[in-house]
């Protein structure tokens, strides 16, 4: 409590009001000193009610915030009346309340109730509040998702028609009580334009403290363009199987209807050149070379197709790549005496031990070497090496031939490339050999490297896991 003796411009309290504001009962304070532990926006406002109570008697009550002398600060609130003896105001009477601890609260939740609003006005969603009865709170972009101005407009509408189905709504609702809420529930919703959109819906159930419901607090988030992909994911992939299982079915019928027929016309083609002679027998051998070029062209259309559908998976078994790769090389000696290229085979060691696919290696190394073969002119070298490192197994085809530019070589591993194409190109092929190499090192987990100068020859170097 205090009390203020205009005539003697003197203050004077209780204890408690000598311990809020920190000073000794016995200092005599005026109004405007005690006034000044209060900022001046605040005394001037204490000081224009303390004019008005003593002039005209008005009770006054003023909270704020103040500054003790020895530095402390805290929040009261003040509450004076006027005292009178014959009709005349002759003192100001009053109480000062120390508000600091109730003030700090209020503070920290007015900041969450700020930080609070932030979110739910910025974030994506559409949160809202809703009873039994229909919304109590919306933010803007609930709003905006469902094409109302205000909160009041969306109030007044009748919350049924906010749905494609309006007895999903009591579905909704039914659920929302007995599981306590939702978890993702897909919804077709109406907006105000009578457009639609899907909706995915989350859901709190609020309760009093006898486990009443009192409300349901939730988000909704348009996943109309999510559906639409997932749609279209949906139709591309039956479309993808079905070009799948067409695939299969035409190289199905690849493998018996070109193979079967092809495999006689290459015999008996064979049989032909050798018994006859002359014109005839060239005929017979551009038949046979042809049917050979073509059944090539077959099997590595095959090879290729069943390594991307990946049904070509190589099963590994431990074997010595320094002897397999000898004998790969072998096969390849009368090519490369056709074509008077001397070929080199050089192994760092009498043996590299390790766990692959044999038939897969044999192809690897076939591809490459007479790969270097086709393109390295007579008078040329090929050289084979294997080596052991670091835990993997090098092998490395090396050639003086023609040479990759360096612009080709992106493209070098892409299935029917070849660096010289059209009607006019250089060499003979299908375009890949290099294509099914490259699947093939993949598969066995490996890694391949190209090194080439036009007009110097080329190095292929593969790198497989021992």
């Amino acid at each position: 409590g205090w009390a203020y003796d205009p005539a003697a411009d003197e203050m004077v309290g209780t204890e408690e009001t000598y311990r809020i504001y920190e000073v000794s009962p016995n200092d005599d304070l005026s109004l405007e000193e005690s006034l000044s532990f209060y900022p001046e926006e605040t005394a001037s406002a204490f000081r224009d009610a303390a004019r008005r109570c003593l002039e005209h008697g008005e009770p006054f009550e003023i909270e704020g915030p103040m500054t003790t002398p020895k530095g402390t600060s805290r929040w009261v609130r003040v509450q004076g009346e006027a005292r009178r003896e014959n009709g005349t105001v002759v003192r100001m009477v009053g109480t000062v309340q120390d508000l600091t601890e109730r003030h700090e609260i209020e503070e920290r939740l007015r900041e969450q109730k700020n930080w609070l609003r932030s979110i739910t006005e910025n974030i994506s969603g559409g949160i809202y509040r809703s009873t039994k009865e229909g919304l109590v709170y919306a933010n803007q972009a609930f709003l905006d998702l469902f094409g109302y101005e205000n909160l009041d407009e969306m109030v007044d509408a009748n919350p049924r028609s906010f749905y494609v189905n309006p007895d999903v709504r009591s579905e909704l609702l039914r659920r929302e009580i007995a599981e306590g809420g939702l978890d993702g529930a897909e919804v077709e919703y109406r907006r105000k334009d009578g457009s639609t959109f899907t909706g995915l819906l989350r859901s709190t159930q609020v309760t009093d403290e006898k486990g009443r419901t009192k409300y349901f607090d939730g988000v909704v988030t348009d996943i109309s363009e999510q559906k639409a992909r997932e749609q279209e994911l949906k139709v591309a992939k039956q479309e993808a199987e079905e070009a799948s299982r067409l695939k299969s079915a035409l190289l199905a019928n690849m493998s018996h209807e070109i193979r079967t027929p092809l495999t006689s016309i290459i015999g008996f083609a064979g049989v032909l050149r050798e018994n006859l002679t002359g014109e005839y027998a060239r005929y017979a051998d551009l038949a046979y070379r042809g049917g050979e070029r073509l059944m090539e062209t077959l099997d590595s259309v095959l090879q290729l197709s069943k390594l991307e559908a990946g049904v070509a998976i190589p099963s590994s078994e431990t074997m010595d790549l320094v002897s397999r790769v000898r004998d790969t090389v072998d096969l390849h000696r009368p090519q490369a005496e056709s074509a008077e290229v001397t070929l080199h085979f050089e192994a760092a060691s009498d043996e590299v031990i390790g766990t692959w696919g044999p038939t897969a290696v044999q192809r690897i190394l076939s591809n490459l070497v007479g790969n270097a073969l086709k393109f390295t002119p007579k008078g040329g070298s090929v050289t084979v090496r294997v080596e052991e490192g670091d835990g993997t197994a090098r092998l490395s085809v090396r050639d003086t031939g023609i040479g990759i530019s360096e612009s080709f070589q992106p493209r070098l591993f892409d299935a029917f490339t070849q660096e010289s194409e059209g009607l006019e190109r250089e060499h003979e092929g299908s375009g890949l050999g290099l294509a099914i190499v490259n699947r093939l090192v993949d598969l066995l987990d490996g890694e391949i490297d190209v090194e080439s100068t036009k007009g110097k020859g080329t190095c292929f170097t593969v790198r497989l896991p021992l």
